[in-house]
């Protein structure tokens, strides 16, 4: 997952737990999806984060069997953000 992210310069990681049934972590910086829907003025059509069906599908893909958790934690109008991340073992 955090290689998706860690091509964004903007987004910031700090893991809570990391071991082999748990992976905590705070993803904190400035959402770039959140900023362009913003500028087209469609950002209210979607629900947000919108990252988590993309991180969904990629577990998916790869036949992980996992719970994914990922609530916004702060949305500012200029796009800053921060979201808490649970994936676990089901």
């Amino acid at each position: 997952m955090e290689a998706i992210f860690t091509s964004s310069p903007e987004y910031n990681f700090e893991f809570k737990e990391l071991n082999d049934y748990k992976c905590e972590l705070l993803i904190k910086g400035v959402d770039r999806y959140h900023k362009i829907t913003h500028s087209l003025q469609i950002a209210g059509l979607l629900k947000w984060p919108v990252v988590k069906p993309f991180i969904q599908g990629i577990c998916d893909t790869m036949g992980l069997d996992v719970l994914l958790d990922i609530k916004v934690l702060r949305f500012d109008p200029d796009s800053t953000c921060s979201y808490h991340v649970i994936v676990s073992g089901k």
